[in-house]
């Protein structure tokens, strides 16, 4: 089992929970709140070390109040931050998020903080003795000079592209990727198609080793550049979809790191994720290796 480095986004989620989206103007009652670390690679890495891998996040934070939640929460789901960046006077991202507490969706509202900027410190981020390095294009300059080395190096890069990537900025990074797991949202909006299977052949370029497209209660499409696999959601009852892309990307990578095939990486990962879906809390959201694995076995004809 190698190490997993996510250079990329984190934030603190501030989360209500509400029966009916308010209009403007208006005052709607939340019938729960919670403060949360969120963020893509953020979650991705401490879904990988709540599964027990050796799980390293790097991102930007202020020097205030939400960046010493940021620190305390990674390091509460045992993800290394030794070298996470603290700016000076700068202030930690932060979104508002809105659950429709009947069905689990959400809409978020972010501040994006110190995370404007494109490149994270003041050298080059030392990549060597990660296995996987997984992004999604925050810092961005930084992000393409780290998937350049893990390309000359042979580490798998493995990319979850946030809507801060340009068509632009899509075209430099894309092709240095080994796996390439957008939402179906994203996929539509960059290829023009709303198949996922079509989607998916267009993302596909030549050193890629998957394009896997998630869509949510519809499950994922694995395009292996040969095949084409549906991968169905687990069936539960969704509490609050907040974070479970990101909890996929994490199970997906530490299924590979411990020797899963890709197909089973992507089995593996819904289970994850179907697991995020079906709790809330600002702890104990993220199910470890037992839980998905007893999870797992209880639906035997999904796997």
């Amino acid at each position: 089992m190698g190490l997993i480095l996510g250079i990329g986004g984190v934030t603190v989620d501030r989360v209500f929970h509400l029966s009916r989206m308010p209009g403007w103007g208006g005052v709607e009652h939340a019938d729960e709140y919670e403060v949360r670390r969120g963020g893509m690679v953020a979650t991705a890495m401490a879904s990988a070390a709540r599964l027990g891998g050796d799980a390293e996040f790097i991102g930007g934070i202020g020097d205030d109040e939400a960046g010493g939640f940021v620190r305390r929460s990674l390091r509460r789901e045992g993800v290394k931050d030794g070298r996470m960046r603290v700016i000076s006077g700068g202030r930690t991202a932060q979104s508002i998020v809105l659950v429709n507490r009947n069905t689990g969706e959400r809409t978020i509202i972010h501040h994006r903080g110190v995370q404007e900027g494109s490149f994270l410190g003041d050298g080059e981020i030392d990549i060597s003795g990660a296995d996987f390095l997984h992004l999604d294009g925050y810092w961005f300059d930084t992000a393409l000079a780290a998937a350049r080395r893990a390309k000359a190096g042979g580490t798998a890069v493995i990319i979850d592209p946030s809507r801060s990537i340009s068509r632009e900025k899509g075209m430099a990074l894309f092709p240095l990727a080994d796996f390439i797991i957008p939402s179906k949202k994203f996929a539509s909006q960059w290829t023009g198609e709303d198949d996922p299977a079509a989607a998916a052949h267009k993302l596909f370029m030549e050193d890629t080793r998957a394009v896997i497209i998630t869509s949510g209660e519809t499950g994922c499409h694995v395009f292996d550049g040969k095949r084409m696999h549906h991968v169905p959601a687990f069936p539960v009852d969704a509490v609050d979809t907040t974070g479970a892309g990101d909890a996929f990307h994490g199970g997906f990578i530490y299924a590979l790191s411990v020797g899963k095939g890709i197909h089973a990486a992507a089995v593996y990962a819904s289970a994850v994720a179907a697991l995020k879906c079906a709790r809330t809390g600002c702890r104990g959201e993220l199910p470890g290796r037992d839980e998905v694995e007893r999870f797992m076995a209880s639906h035997e004809d999904l796997r």
